[in-house]
């Protein structure tokens, strides 16, 4: 018995000779996560321009909610807007087509600036195209339309003016 109450004397000694000895461990650091707010949750659009989440969603057009629309415009409207998306789509191909070779240019080891230079000034040229079939769009479906929306559709933005390249 006197064993017994020798170790469990023994025991207690050494548990507190140990954790006088022991280093005191500093408090946690203070969790800054919790003062800071979460991300904003990012729309699968949000790095997209205006037109393209426009045409990703699927709006109405520019057009669709003016005032007493006949029939007969929106079908005029309708296929000059066909006429519009036809030579946008040549356009808009081949200025894929530029900006590759354009790709292939600037990653040769021999760079001819000369040809560099062609590309981006053929580049423009298609930009400017591409501009210019936009305002004519844009003036036909205006000729379809009284005075009164004529108004409404003017005072509208137009999308093409805004398009960032």
């Amino acid at each position: 018995m006197l064993t017994v109450a020798m170790i469990a004397l023994f025991a207690t000694a050494t548990i507190g000779v140990n954790a006088q000895d022991a280093k005191p461990t500093p408090p946690p650091p203070p969790k800054y996560e919790k003062n800071v707010p979460p991300p904003p949750k990012m729309n699968r659009n949000m790095h997209r321009s205006p037109m393209r989440n426009r045409e990703m969603t699927r709006q109405k057009p520019h057009w669709a909610d003016l005032p007493n629309l006949t029939e007969t415009q929106k079908k005029s409207i309708k296929k000059e807007k066909l006429k519009n998306m036809k030579a946008m789509t040549q356009l808009k191909n081949k200025i894929r087509e530029k900006h590759a070779h354009l790709v292939t240019l600037l990653s040769s080891d021999d760079l001819d600036m000369k040809d560099v230079n062609t590309t981006i000034d053929q580049l423009g040229s298609l930009n400017s195209k591409m501009l210019k079939q936009q305002v004519t769009y844009h003036r036909a479906v205006r000729d379809q339309l009284t005075p009164n929306q004529k108004v409404i559709y003017d005072s509208r933005p137009k999308p093409f003016l805004r398009r960032e390249r």
